[in-house]
């Protein structure tokens, strides 16, 4: 019997660098919820910023009300200091305009507030107070 030939052995390659496991279910959930802890960050931080925006207005709203009434209420009664002295504590930028007519005093105040690219608001309040005898 005759031997057979052998084959020679094909050289082996050197096994690869470690290459990096895929991330597991657990690192994946991980980043996520650093990611939406950022989300809901920005979200709460932009909710409380429109929040105040719109409290701020209903502060403005509220005083340029009062500040008609009283206008309306002192020009009515012809007390022209007093009158004075409300149109001074009128907000920044309010016009307080009066007008008399059939008996009755009108007052407006106007306010306009802005915050820059949202877009300018104007307020207005209206009072209306009969004129008194006498004034």
């Amino acid at each position: 019997m005759t031997a057979a030939p052998t084959i020679p052995e094909p050289a082996l390659a050197p096994e690869p660098a470690a290459t990096p496991r895929p991330a597991t279910d657990a690192a994946r959930a991980r980043g996520m919820v650093t990611l939406e802890l950022a989300v809901g960050l920005l979200t709460t931080t932009l909710v409380l910023f429109g929040a105040s925006a719109v409290v701020g207005l209903l502060i403005t709203q509220d005083r340029a009300e009062t500040i008609a009434v009283q206008a309306a209420r002192h020009a009515a009664r012809g007390d022209q200091k007093k009158l004075a002295a409300v149109k001074a504590a009128a907000p920044s930028g309010a016009s307080v305009d009066l007008v008399t007519r059939d008996g009755w005093v009108h007052a407006t105040v106007v306010v306009r507030r802005s915050w820059g690219a949202i877009g300018p608001v104007t307020l207005t309040a209206t009072a209306q107070q009969p004129l008194e005898p006498g004034a």
